[in-house]
This record gives structure tokens, C-alpha cells and sequence, in this order.
């Protein structure tokens, strides 16, 4: 008996076996693990949907608009509480200095000169009307690239103006419609239920291995 049992185990059919449910076992941890990374995307994206991103909340921070320097201030979740412009080098903090600064040192001489006026456009007081939403929301609105100027401009340079608007605003239109859907699919309760069905196939999952 204990001879059959040794000749069976050398087998090809039982090799062959083990090496089937050696390749299921390795294809299903594969399986367990994508379920789980999924699992793990999913939570990511609804914390940041719902709280928006860390260094968005409750802070100010200056935006540059068209050469103009709005003041945003957010709250919980990064929502625009307020949006104000910038007048002077004074009106600013030393973190609102350094992050200025650190983002475009020519608007930082001219404040710090008073050289600076702001230039209250209509897209700039539309920006300051836009309070309640999310910051990244309105970073997007705020950063949608403006037509360039053409005059002057030969016909090679004015088709390459054309061409980097083109692109600038098609990837910007591209990022704001994604962040509008992820609200949308937040709100409508989609990514909660596409979470609860990855959970529910990574239990199917470890089941099947147990």
C-alpha cells in the first residue's frame, strides 16, 4: 500500500495535479492582493472626495490669477470659505510670504516694491463669487488657461500658441470634468457601492482559500 502510495506521488498525474493547484493557489493570492490594492484605492479616493487633500484645509492660500493674487481661505473638507484679493505686501503672513515666495518670486519683488495692482477682471471677481466649493475644484476653474494674445505674433508662433492653449485647455477641461464626476459618483452613493462589491469578492476570495 505504503509502495503505491510512493509510486502515485511520482506520477505524472499527481505531479501534474499538484503543479494546477500550486498555479490556482499562486492565481488566486494574486487575485486577493488586486482585490485588497482595489479595496485600498477606493477608501483613498472617498476620504479625499469627502475631506479633500490635507494641505487644502482649514489654511489660506494664494492663488495666482492672471497676475492677479487672491487670498483663499478654506475650511473643513477644503471648502472656500472666502476669496479676497491680495492689496499689499503687508496684508500678507510670513507663511502666506514664503509660500509666495516659493511660487513666483517676480509678484513677490513687486509686492514687497509696491509695484503690485491687483487687476479686478470679470474671471477674477467670478473666482472671488465661487465660495462653498471644494479647493480643488476651484484651483481648477481658477488655473483654466486664457486664449493667448496673437497680435505680433508671426504665423509659426501664433500656430504654436494655439496649439499649447489647445492642449492646456483640454487636459484642464479633462481634470476638472474627472473631479466633477467623482463628486457626482461620491453623492449618488456609486463608489460606496463599488467598494462594498470589492469587499464582497475579496471575502469570496479568501473563502475559496481558506
Amino acid at each position: 500500500m505504503e509502495q503505491q502510495f510512493k509510486q502515485f506521488m511520482a506520477s505524472p498525474v499527481f505531479k501534474r495535479a499538484m503543479a494546477e493547484a500550486e498555479k490556482w493557489h499562486t492565481e488566486k493570492k494574486a487575485e486577493l492582493d488586486s482585490l485588497i490594492s482595489k479595496q485600498s484605492m477606493i477608501e483613498s479616493e472617498m476620504k479625499r472626495i469627502y475631506t479633500g487633500k490635507p494641505e487644502h484645509r482649514n489654511t489660506s492660500i494664494i492663488k495666482n490669477v492672471d497676475g492677479t493674487l487672491l487670498r483663499v481661505t478654506t475650511g473643513d473638507r477644503t471648502l472656500v470659505k472666502s476669496v479676497e484679493p491680495v492689496k499689499g505686501f503687508d496684508e500678507l503672513s510670513t507663511a502666506e510670504r514664503t509660500q509666495l515666495y516659493e511660487t513666483d518670486k517676480k509678484l513677490y519683488k513687486m509686492l514687497e516694491h509696491n509695484i503690485y495692482q491687483p487687476k479686478m477682471t470679470e474671471r477674477t471677481i467670478d473666482l472671488m463669487l465661487n465660495d462653498g466649493m471644494m479647493y480643488e475644484e476651484f484651483s481648477l476653474i481658477a488655473d483654466t488657461p486664457q486664449k493667448p494674445n496673437l497680435s505680433g505674433l508671426d504665423q509659426m508662433d501664433s500656430s504654436e500658441a494655439v496649439r499649447q492653449y489647445t492642449t492646456a485647455s483640454e487636459e484642464n477641461t479633462a481634470r476638472l470634468t474627472a473631479f466633477r464626476q467623482d463628486i457626482e459618483a461620491y453623492n449618488s452613493g456609486k463608489i460606496q457601492r463599488d467598494l462594498e462589491e470589492v469587499k464582497e469578492q475579496i471575502k469570496t476570495v479568501q473563502q475559496e482559500l481558506a
